[in-house]
C-alpha cells in the first residue's frame, strides 16, 4: 500500500515521469527515504509491445478484409439462391468489420475499406431491385 504522507508530491507530475510518458514508456516508482512514492526509472517494454501488436493487427486486417471481400463478391456475382447470397454477404461484411476494428490505428485503410463496403452494399441493392422488375 502506498505511503500516506501528506507532504509527498504526486509522482506522476515529476519531470522525469512526464518525459517517460511522452516517450511512450511506463514510469516505475519506488518509496524514497521520506516515505514518499518517487520516480525510479522508465520501462520502455510497453512501446515495443505496442509496435508489434500494431503490426499483428495490420496482418489480421489484411487476412480478414481479403476473405471478407472475397465472400462478399461471391455473394454478389455467383448465381446462388437468396439465402446463400445474404449469408455470404453478411459473413464477408462481419469479417471485414472485425478486421477494421482490430486495425483502428490506420485511418486511411478504414476509410477506403468502408467505401468499398458501402459500394458493394449499393451494388447488391441495385442488383436485387433490377432482378425483381
Amino acid at each position: 500500500m502506498p505511503p500516506n504522507n501528506p507532504n509527498c508530491q504526486d509522482p506522476y507530475l515529476s519531470n522525469e515521469s512526464i518525459k517517460c510518458q511522452q516517450d511512450k514508456g511506463q514510469p516505475i516508482f519506488k518509496i524514497d527515504s521520506n516515505n514518499c512514492t518517487a520516480y525510479d526509472k522508465c520501462d520502455m517494454c510497453n512501446d515495443a509491445f505496442t509496435k508489434y501488436q500494431n503490426k499483428y493487427n495490420r496482418n489480421i486486417y489484411f487476412i480478414f478484409a481479403g476473405l471478407g471481400l472475397i465472400l462478399m463478391l461471391i455473394g454478389l456475382i455467383a448465381p446462388l439462391n437468396l439465402m446463400l447470397e445474404i449469408t455470404t454477404l453478411a459473413t464477408g461484411a462481419i469479417l471485414t468489420i472485425e478486421g477494421l476494428i482490430r486495425n483502428r490505428e490506420e485511418k486511411l485503410i478504414i476509410f477506403i475499406t468502408l467505401g468499398i463496403l458501402i459500394g458493394l452494399l449499393i451494388w447488391f441493392a441495385l442488383k436485387k431491385m433490377r432482378s425483381e422488375k
